[in-house]
């Protein structure tokens, strides 16, 4: 099964229009250490770019809690909003 979710995985990131990934290095209780990597897709354009006023964290904020609202989605559940401090481009 997991050959088959990698297989997946991979053939979205083959022909996804763009996408990211986060590299965190995490040492578990017997020293071992071990290096995560989370893939973000973007598929489709479907939350559009809103235009920011301004670019704070407040701002952002506002205008991510706003457009998840006009989209019909509940923020209850949502855990966390991730502002990157640091991006690379490779484009």
């Amino acid at each position: 099964m997991a050959d088959v979710l990698r297989s997946d995985l991979l053939q979205k990131i083959q022909t996804s229009c763009k996408y990211s990934i986060m590299i965190d290095e995490s040492t578990d209780i017997s020293v071992k250490q071990n290096l995560v990597t989370y893939v973000r897709l973007l598929e489709t354009d479907e939350f559009g770019m809103p235009e920011l006023q301004r670019a704070n964290a407040e701002s952002i904020y506002e205008n991510v809690v706003n457009l998840l609202g006009r989209k019909g989605i509940d923020i209850q559940h949502l855990s966390e909003i991730l502002l990157k401090l640091k991006t690379w481009r490779t484009c």
